[in-house]
């Protein structure tokens, strides 16, 4: 019996690692574990651990709760905890692989617990580039030196970890995993968006998530000052209906969301919540389709980037936060300005866009590739042949 773990710790990285978790569970010989930690916990910030135990995985799910982060200096101490957590966890198990997702701090912890104690580790969406003033490059090119097997999203990023010097074997492209749920159309539809958010389609609609970036701490005030002013207008001018969601759990957050609040407080057509959740985020989406109906995306969160083009909506990203990140061309760049932001936004809804969009995060079903990696892993002596030092971190 193979023991698969995976581990999440934040809101956006269920409805990624879903689709890989679904994508193994008829292989025999195995048994599934899903660590849960972090946000997911967290009822500040939605409480998502409740969308994970209502998916009916079907395996095991072990709870790893995490300190909350308060300050700018408390990161380090953050990771620190993770690695305690997961690490007291994994002293009960014996994991034949551990698969972690992206680049946040508390997976940065798992990916030490795991690595360190001799455990294989996967390692999925390694060789993005954000180099917008967040710690995300150094954390996620930390976790890909840490870890043996690399699953990445888009050939840029797998060319790019093949330059960090892993050997070629242990990099496949499986594409994002989001992707799978989407265009199998697993997402709320029309009908259940419609009803849960009181919707009204003769007029605009705007999805809007801003998070903090580290770097920046200091215009953070300023940053979501002019995104709630450019809103404010979106609604006055055009009867605009705005959902706002939650940042995630980082520091600075609070400022952004007691600013949604009130602005939520103020205009009567904008609405913010803790979380949507995959189910209706991928639903809102998906109005895009509908004809005559104007969705825009607009903010500075990696989904923005990443799962709004196979919906052709369009993505208004705000500021630096994903600078550097290989974007679809759906993607409109602009800076921390209310002016712009409104101008560019005012465009986009007077606009009618029939052009294709070119989704780079596409490669025929993450789930399938994963699949067939993880089956090819089974034959082998996994610890034998994956936990040895690389061509690419010897001293040769």
């Amino acid at each position: 019996m193979k023991n698969i773990f995976f581990y999440t710790g934040n809101r956006a990285e269920f409805s990624l690692l879903k689709p890989l978790i679904d994508s193994i569970k008829n292989i025999k010989n195995v048994q599934i574990r899903l660590i849960v930690s972090g946000s997911h916990l967290d009822n500040d910030y939605g409480r998502t651990f409740d969308e994970i135990d209502n998916s009916n995985l079907g395996i095991d799910i072990i709870k790893g709760p995490l300190k909350k982060i308060d300050s700018y200096n408390s990161t380090s101490l953050f990771i620190a905890d993770s690695i305690k957590v997961i690490s007291l966890i994994l002293e009960n198990f014996e994991p034949s692989l551990f698969v972690i997702y992206g680049d946040r701090s508390e997976a940065l912890g798992a990916c030490i617990a795991a690595s360190q104690n001799g455990f294989p580790v996967i390692h999925i969406e390694g060789g993005d580039i954000t180099e917008g003033g967040c710690l995300d490059d150094n954390v996620r090119h930390c976790m890909t030196k840490l870890s043996h097997i690399h699953c990445t999203t888009n050939q840029k990023s797998t060319q790019r970890i093949f330059k960090l010097g892993e050997e070629n074997w242990r990099v496949k492209n499986i594409g994002l995993p989001s992707l799978d749920e989407i265009y199998k159309g697993k997402y709320a539809s029309k009908e259940e968006v419609l009803t849960k958010f009181n919707l009204n389609l003769n007029y605009p609609l705007i999805i809007f998530t801003q998070h903090t970036v580290a770097s920046e701490l200091p215009n953070l005030n300023n940053h979501i000052e002019q995104s709630a002013l450019a809103l404010a207008k979106l609604y006055k001018e055009y009867s605009a209906q705005v959902i706002c969601t939650y940042p995630n759990n980082d520091m600075g957050s609070r400022i952004i969301i007691d600013r949604l609040i009130k602005l939520q407080n103020n205009y009567g057509g904008i609405n913010l919540y803790k979380s949507l959740g995959g189910y209706f985020y991928h639903g809102l989406l998906a109005l895009s389709k509908e004809k005559k109906v104007k969705i825009l995306s607009i903010g500075n969160s990696s989904s923005g980037i990443k799962e709004t083009a196979c919906f052709n909506c369009n993505h208004l990203n705000i500021g630096t936060r994903q600078k550097g990140r290989n974007a679809p061309n759906n993607i409109i760049n602009v800076d921390y300005n209310s002016e712009f932001i409104f101008n560019k936004a005012s465009k986009l809804i007077n606009s009618t866009n029939e052009e294709i969009i070119y989704d780079p995060y596409w490669n025929n079903g993450a789930g399938d590739n994963f699949r067939k990696i993880l089956q090819d892993l089974l034959k082998m002596d996994i610890k034998k042949i994956l936990i040895k030092t690389t061509k690419g971190t010897s001293l040769e």
